[in-house]
């Protein structure tokens, strides 16, 4: 019976890997979410046609992409709506929320997206507010609000740990605010910090050590400290001539980022060191006319802890032994 525990840690710890390294992109054209390994680009598959979702064949418009807790969110910037489906099967899959329907009838443009275990957030390009949700795949959306009106034109957004960061291309700026959407700061003039330039901040990211974000009018990708020193250029995307970095997206280890000109997926160290670039670009979806990955977001779902991978070969290695004795 030891014997059959032993074995069997270690083919959970072996299938959680084989999860693992898995990188998300939206197609324009498409209308759709793919997912592949995000190492060689290999076992492509498609995640989620919106086109399925009985509303017929429509321009949505996907603009973000998300990740947590094995669900997919992304927003349908032409139809008002964000839509959800599970990594690790055709269902639970379905529409997330429906703007019109909870917050009023008006023109909503759902931009990027970010979310943690317990709530969604995303940024709005029409009325220039950041709304938040509770995450998961629930038939009645509970806890939809509008939680940080701006003055500004909020752009990228990204959650870690207990803090909101997001882009905005009107002031050429990077804020940052509590969970809440309390204590709202400014973290970053990008026209201060770099004087003499044009700015149209992105998507952006997090470590626990660094801010990431993209722009798509110097089309560098720049890097800070999580409270907005140490401020540098860290990739000029041009230099592998991608014209524009979009979607943009870190594991801890490495940067991902696509593009307007190649529809690649770039990888780069977190020092900025571009590696293989394109990492691999994806197959044309066979049912698009012209395939488009200008997705302005992917996420990638990070290996398992080292903490659990040792713990559970530690345990396995003990059963052994005991077994033996």
């Amino acid at each position: 019976m030891k014997l059959r525990l032993t074995t069997f840690i270690l083919l959970f710890v072996a299938s959680v890997k084989l999860q693992a390294h898995v990188v998300y992109w939206s197609e324009t054209n498409s209308d759709a979410v793919f997912g592949a390994n995000a190492n060689d680009g290999s076992d492509q598959s498609k995640i989620r046609d919106l086109d399925d979702t009985g509303r017929g064949e429509r321009v949505y418009g996907i603009n973000g992409i998300t990740f947590a807790d094995d669900l997919l969110y992304f927003t349908a910037a032409n139809q008002d709506r964000i839509y959800y489906a599970s990594t690790l099967g055709t269902t639970p899959r379905g529409q997330f929320i429906n703007l019109d329907n909870t917050f009023g009838s008006a023109d909503y443009r759902p931009q990027d997206i970010t979310a943690n275990s317990d709530h969604v957030y995303w940024t709005d390009r029409s009325n220039n507010i950041i709304y938040r949700a509770d995450a998961g795949p629930a038939l009645n959306r509970t806890g939809a609000q509008e939680l940080i009106s701006t003055s500004g034109a909020p752009r990228g957004i990204t959650v870690f740990g207990d803090d909101l960061y997001w882009t905005d291309t009107s002031q050429d700026a990077i804020f940052r605010s509590d969970l809440d959407g309390n204590d709202v700061t400014q973290i970053i003039d990008l026209e201060a910090s770099f004087s003499g330039s044009t700015f149209n901040p992105g998507t952006l990211t997090a470590t626990d050590q660094y801010l990431f974000w993209s722009d798509t009018e110097t089309d560098i990708i720049y890097r800070s400290d999580r409270n907005g020193g140490q401020l540098t250029e860290l990739i000029d995307t041009d230099i592998p001539s991608s014209d524009g970095p979009l979607g943009l997206t870190t594991d801890g280890i490495f940067l991902y980022w696509t593009t307007f000109l190649n529809n690649g997926i770039n990888v780069a160290t977190l020092d900025g060191i571009i590696l293989d670039e394109p990492r691999f670009t994806p197959s044309p979806d066979p049912t698009a006319s012209g395939f488009n990955v200008n997705a302005l977001a992917i996420e990638y779902l990070p290996e398992p802890s080292y903490v659990l991978l040792s713990l559970a070969v530690g345990l396995a290695v003990l059963l052994r032994r005991r077994v033996r004795q």
